[in-house]
């Protein structure tokens, strides 16, 4: 089984250098010979085991000598270690292009590979300064204080999707598309809710949530259109261009301009804030799938795996 691992080291490493390719070559002839029931003819196998078991004995001689009466165990235990560590490298590899992580669905587990910066919430969220504490400190929103929050799909859905984000900032808006991906996706089978949390860090998150709550006063349908714009657009969140963009989707001016200059919008996105920091959010975007927490940046797919499985329970 020597031969076997040997194959597998020096095909790699004869990518990176041509020195290893004839060494690549003799342990491909000698686990062929094996497969075909013949003996290793380079003698390769015998070669490694003495360099292996006579760097061992230099050190420590009786150690040597039980590994080399046993190395052919120790030969199938490293193969079998070796084939675990690949099939774990190949299943991350497929959570990576799936869900945007290296650990896939249930995504609790610590990523040292994370090239897309989507897997870690530290690294995905828009925060206020709060520090960022952990899935465990947040707790389900009362969806009796949600009744006055923009809201997409069926009302009698089994599964509600709530979003807490802010128009200014840029992870709530990388997230956008997915979620566009996921209210088409699913439609009436769910319920999804969107809820302020503007970042005064960032410019005009206010204004911003102000103008999307005065468009969904006005005109529910509309609303999501002027949300979904907003991610599009959001180096360009001024005043100007939150009235311009509210007036092209057929919102009356006026109306709008005294909702944003009244308190009751303010009041309405206030509450948002606060609802907030009662639930313990500490970053956007922040989602619960029928009360499950789901923290930062994360793929459609993900999301979708997510809800399937909140639906599949529902119907269960």
């Amino acid at each position: 089984m020597i031969c076997v691992v040997a194959l597998i080291v020096f095909a790699v490493l004869a990518v990176f250098s041509a020195r290893y390719k004839p060494l690549a070559g003799e342990a491909f002839d000698c686990v062929f010979r094996r497969v075909t029931l013949r003996r290793c003819r380079s003698g390769l196998d015998k070669q490694l085991k003495s360099q292996i078991t006579g760097r061992v004995m230099r050190r420590n001689k009786r150690v040597g000598r039980f590994l080399y009466h046993h190395f052919e165990v120790f030969s199938w235990l490293f193969l079998i270690l070796l084939i675990l560590s690949l099939a774990q490298v190949g299943a991350s590899a497929y959570n990576l292009v799936v869900y945007g992580n290296c650990y896939g669905l249930d995504d609790e587990g610590f990523c040292v590979f994370d090239p897309l910066a989507v897997g870690h919430e530290k690294v995905s969220l828009c925060t206020d300064g709060a520090q960022a504490v952990g899935h465990e400190s947040l707790v389900a929103p009362d969806y009796s204080l949600l009744a006055g929050n923009p809201r997409t799909g069926s009302a009698t859905a089994r599964v509600t999707v709530i979003e807490f984000g802010c128009f200014g900032c840029p992870n709530t808006a990388e997230q956008a598309p997915a979620v566009k991906e996921l209210v088409e996706h699913f439609g009436q089978d769910i319920q999804f809710v969107f809820v302020d949390l503007p970042l005064l860090h960032h410019d005009y998150a206010a204004e911003a949530s102000l103008a999307a709550q005065c468009v969904y006063e006005q005109d529910a349908m509309a609303y999501w259109r002027y949300h979904f714009l907003l991610f599009r657009h959001q180096e360009e969140l001024s005043p100007a261009h939150l009235r311009a963009w509210a007036g092209q989707l057929g919102i009356a001016m006026l109306a709008f301009d005294r909702c944003v200059a009244s308190d009751e919008a303010q009041v309405a996105v206030d509450g948002d804030v606060a609802l907030a920091h009662d639930v313990g959010i500490y970053g956007t975007p922040t989602f619960f799938i029928d009360d499950e927490p789901v923290v930062g940046v994360k793929s459609f797919r993900f999301l979708r795996e997510k809800v399937a499985r909140a639906l599949a329970e529902a119907n269960n």
